[in-house]
């Protein structure tokens, strides 16, 4: 895709209207396509510099993200709310780490930075006026070359479009309100405590969503009292003979969760849950105490699934199929749920324009309406 084209896709995701921490995942990809990187994070902070929460596309394992808080988050050469603040003093909105062959010899590049391949770092400061939102880093390996001013150039035009991503509250709508599957998925084994006997780094980092926690110096990751909370609640369900499903709306997407026996349960059990299934019981609610259901000697499993708006899903697939910026606009305005003319009117073009447009996209993709379009965009293209 040319860099024209990449840049009003990204100016699109950035004005959806969607919470930072849901749109990040799908953002960070297509910030590499315009400045190439190994991986990509971003940072929330509050207004004085300390960190309030992370994404990354490669995620320190959750013994080593307590290590950093604990031992690199805060003093010494890597304290990391003197690091970036002293970028936002620079008043650039981007920035590059120099690292010398003394610091690669430090424990903190060693047992942190070596581990996500975070040789070169590209930052990008995110602001609100004058008040400093966030940071968002692009990392090279040690073989790649260093960031060069044409990179820094290619990250500061699009760093508007991600100030507003961030500073701007979300909106609701029914672009929003539709979810769709995403990549992030996996099953854990839980007790009726609802402690994590067994999860991959993957699991663990899906209960921490599903609670709606954060990655930040508190984190206490899984033995949080919420993720315990809302463990409890869904295992609690499968004991009890009831419906063992919650849905839990976060910032992170709209995170699903399924217990289930990995193993033979007495018939009672069964036959309960499934009159309960056909009385429509999926509650949502998540207690905050944590339920006492009586263990039964069947290992439990709790599937976790996040969803994400169906319009990040919509986005990624078009991106893939060859069509001319004006007509990319107008099938993402038409997936949001917008009429002729409200697409007309955001566009600043004719009603006629608007309907010439959406001809050619369902001429194109063999679609009749806004469902089918949908549907024909997001079929062409896997989910990750």
């Amino acid at each position: 895709m040319k860099q024209t084209n990449l840049r009003a896709h990204i100016r699109h995701l950035c004005c959806l209207g969607l919470p930072s921490a849901t749109l990040m995942p799908r953002l960070l990809p297509l910030v590499r396509q315009l400045v190439p990187a190994e991986s990509a994070g971003f940072f929330w902070v509050d207004s004085t510099g300390h960190m309030q929460n992370l994404v990354a596309e490669r995620m320190l394992s959750a013994p080593k993200m307590r290590l950093y808080f604990d031992h690199f988050y805060a003093g010494g050469e890597c304290d990391f709310r003197k690091g970036f603040m002293a970028r936002v003093a620079s008043g650039k909105s981007v920035a590059v780490s120099e690292t010398d062959p003394a610091f690669c010899e430090s424990a903190y590049y060693t047992e942190i930075l070596k581990d996500l391949d975070a040789h070169h770092v590209l930052y990008g400061i995110v602001r609100d006026q004058s008040e400093a939102l966030g940071q968002l880093s692009l990392y090279r390996g040690k073989a790649d070359a260093p960031f060069s001013e044409r990179d820094q150039e290619a990250l500061s035009s699009i760093m508007h479009y991600i100030n507003h991503a961030v500073a701007a509250p979300p909106v609701s709508g029914d672009s929003v309100a539709e979810y769709i599957d995403s990549p992030d998925d996996a099953v854990i084994l839980v007790a009726p405590s609802g402690s994590i006997q067994h999860a991959s780094e993957q699991g663990k980092r899906l209960a921490v969503q599903a609670a709606g926690g954060a990655f930040a110096p508190d984190f206490s990751g899984i033995e949080d009292i919420g993720v315990r909370g809302v463990l409890a609640d869904v295992v609690g369900r499968l004991t009890r003979g009831e419906v063992p499903q919650i849905t839990r709306h976060t910032h992170w997407g709209r995170i699903q969760l399924r217990a289930y026996y990995l193993g033979d349960v007495p018939m009672e059990v069964e036959h309960s849950a499934a009159a309960a299934a056909k009385r429509g019981e999926v509650p949502t609610a998540v207690p905050t105490a944590v339920p006492t259901a009586v263990p039964l000697a069947v290992p439990i499993a709790v599937r976790i699934s996040r969803q994400e708006p169906m319009i990040l899903r919509f986005a990624k697939s078009l991106q893939a199929i060859d069509l001319p910026p004006q007509q990319q606009e107008v099938a993402m305005l038409l997936a949001r749920g917008m009429s002729n003319q409200e697409i007309s009117a955001e566009m600043s073009v004719s009603v006629n324009t608007v309907a010439y447009h959406i001809k050619q996209l369902f001429s194109r993709l063999q679609a009749h309406g806004r469902a089918e379009l949908i549907e024909r965009v997001i079929d062409r293209t896997p989910s990750a």
